[in-house]
């Protein structure tokens, strides 16, 4: 069968906007592009080289569409459908953001002699003159492209740059000095698709933003680009400290009918936006930041997230019901039982009990946290407790009078002294909410449920380490609780059956503590050592493990960190005899290191985040390990074999 033929023409028609149609070019390169430096999503991106035989331009391919490259369906020298396209402006140069396409054929040899579009047209453009070609090379309009529809191209596609826009006060920027957009936008393009238009285009709404676009057309590459949705989540404003000073960051996902995306801010954008920002309300959003989303620490499925900086645009917008509602996915009480610790879900129900305020101090900051209790009870005639802290504990509820519907969103589901929920930064709460699901909660109650007994949910007894529904694959763990860190600075704790790989002996495994608090000490000479944060001295001092270790199953490895009481179990030995073994045979301390090594364990670890220089790191800590036992070991491998055979 013989090959399509190219669209000769299209790329020029694609460069100055005089197209919709789907066009069939050649793919002259295909180079795989991965960001650079640390702390950066390492996320493929395929940068494309497309020709109709007279011209070329370059153009990047959606990570959407990365399987083709892997399975080898788009290939250097094949042919392409080009079908949903945008075309933007980036560092000065046009380039196709290519959405969807088709695989035509497999590697052929290059067709014609194409040059590039930009440099001709470029040059054309500097001596005042149009593009031109010879006569016998025009396409007249059409593209004589065999399988390719062949319309006249639309003469003039482009936004009316003169268009009145709404007055610039009803804009909420996030600084005083943000520049106007100039007028000459970079007109997003659509392919025609049986789905619709790629770009939604829709009147300014109240500032000088871009026409409103769908959240999930949203790409990195884009100029100018303004989006409009509810605000579905977001966070407490939470305070760090580094080494450029005290700082803040704040975060929301904001939702359409397309996607969902996270916004997150810092210092005093953030300040503005945490008190700007409400659940359920709808907001258009402009020069943001994009960059490819750190499922870490994102738990929305869409590929970007976006930062915003001093330059963006947050402008609150009539709601006037074309964005849709935010959807809650509600458990039942009695069925939390089902969901793992650690999880977070959505609860409806009573207020049955609220305590009093009480007061904690935090063991990684030392600073003093109030919380409140709440016990809810739902038509399941279940009740749990519910920790409220800071603000929400003092504000949300101060008494049980009128036993009111509370709804919760986004609440971690834990087990400490039983089955329990937990606010994190970013869980929301409404007192009385007037949605259905309240009103049939309310209408139970006041008929019967008052009346009914209810039992506390319990859940099973935890071990030392915990239960077994805690228990993870490294994989399951990075896949299911990572992403819940953006929502619980305090971190998540998991349960893995793994093996030493790797303990670190460059420089040392432990350091030398003083005898009253741990904090190090430093030897002055044979019985005098002083402490560096207090400079006390002591007769002597105590070693203590700081051991840096790789923890692997067979799903995958992990980093991770680990103190003195998780040092002993590890190595067997205290860690003032593992130095004096160090000091009198270095080669029985690499045995005894080495023996260590590929023996199982059950770990709990804890995994939380921590902002350095306006960067959010991973961090691992082994809290608490056992050797394993082979016995109870096999004893739950039996339970999930026959629980695998029941399904």
């Amino acid at each position: 069968m013989a090959s399509p033929s190219l669209s000769v023409g299209a790329v020029r028609a694609i460069f100055l906007g005089e197209t919709t149609q789907e066009a069939v070019l050649q793919v002259l390169e295909l180079k795989k592009i991965i960001p650079s430096g640390q702390n950066v999503p390492q996320t493929e991106r395929y940068r494309m080289v497309l020709s109709d035989s007279r011209h070329y331009q370059q153009s990047m391919l959606s990570t959407q569409l990365n399987g083709l490259v892997k399975e080898q369906k788009v290939q250097t020298g094949c042919l392409v459908r080009l079908q949903e396209y945008v075309v933007n402006d980036v560092a000065q140069k046009r380039i196709i953001i290519v959405l969807n396409l088709l695989p035509l054929t497999g590697p052929l040899e290059k067709i014609g002699n194409p040059v590039n579009v930009e440099q001709v047209q470029n040059a054309q453009t500097n001596s005042n003159s149009k593009l031109q070609e010879p006569a016998s090379q025009q396409p007249n309009n059409v593209w004589p492209s065999q399988g390719v529809e062949q319309t006249k191209p639309l003469a003039n596609n482009r936004l009316n740059s003169n268009a009145e826009s709404d007055k610039r006060s009803a804009s909420v920027p996030l600084s005083s000095n943000t520049a106007n957009i100039q007028s000459n936008r970079t007109q997003p393009f659509h392919m025609k698709s049986e789905s619709g238009p790629i770009v939604k285009l829709e009147p300014s709404m109240g500032s000088n933003m871009e026409p409103v676009q769908s959240i999930a057309s949203l790409n990195p590459y884009q100029n100018k680009w303004t989006i409009k949705g509810r605000v579905s989540g977001r966070s407490e404003i939470r305070h760090y400290q580094n080494a450029k000073g005290e700082g803040s960051v704040f975060s929301f996902e904001i939702m359409d009918s397309t996607a969902c995306i996270k916004v997150t801010a810092f210092r005093e954008v953030a300040t503005q936006l945490y008190r700007l920002i409400e659940i359920g309300k709808v907001y258009c959003i402009s020069k943001g930041v994009l960059k490819p989303a750190d499922k870490r620490f994102n738990k929305t499925s869409f590929e970007y997230e976006m930062i915003a900086d001093n330059n963006t645009e947050v402008v609150p917008v009539a709601d006037v019901g074309e964005v849709p509602s935010v959807v809650f996915h509600f458990t039942k009480i009695a069925n939390l039982e089902n969901v793992n610790a650690g999880e977070f879900c959505d609860v409806l129900g009573i207020v049955k009990d609220v305590s009093e305020l009480s007061s904690v101090v935090s063991r990684t900051t030392g600073s003093t946290l109030v919380k409140r209790t709440v016990v809810l009870m739902d038509d399941t005639l279940k009740s749990i407790r519910l920790t409220l802290w800071k603000d929400n504990a003092e504000k949300l509820l101060t008494s049980a009078e009128g036993n009111p519907v509370l709804l919760c969103k986004g609440v971690r589901r834990g087990d400490f002294n039983g089955i329990s929920l937990d606010a994190t930064t970013q869980s929301c709460f409404e007192v009385n909410p007037d949605i259905k699901e309240a009103h049939e909660l309310r209408g139970w109650y006041e008929t019967t449920g008052k009346n009914k007994e209810v039992t506390q949910l319990e859940g099973a007894t935890p071990s030392s380490l915990g239960n077994a529904r805690e228990r993870k694959t490294i994989l399951q763990a990075n896949e299911e609780d990572i992403p819940k860190l953006i929502s619980d600075p305090r971190g998540v704790q998991f349960i893995v059956r793994g093996y030493l790989h790797y303990i670190r002996k460059e420089g040392t495994l432990w350091y030398t503590a003083s005898p009253e608090d741990n904090k190090k000490v430093t030897k002055l000479d044979e019985n005098r050592w002083v402490c560096d944060a207090t400079g006390k001295e002591y007769s002597y001092c105590n070693y203590r493990y700081i051991l840096s270790v790789a923890i692997q199953d067979a799903t995958g490895s992990l980093n991770a960190n680990a103190f003195d009481d998780v040092g002993s179990r590890l190595i067997g030995r205290s860690a003032e005899d593992l130095a004096a073994i160090y000091e009198r045979d270095k080669a029985e301390f690499d045995a005894l290191i080495d023996d260590v090594l590929f023996k199982p364990f059950i770990f709990r670890i804890r995994a939380k985040q921590n902002t350095w220089n306006d960067e959010v790191r991973l961090r691992y800590h082994i809290v608490n390990v056992e050797p394993v036992d082979f016995q109870s070991e096999s004893k739950l491998l039996l339970k999930e074999i026959q629980e695998y055979l029941v399904c």
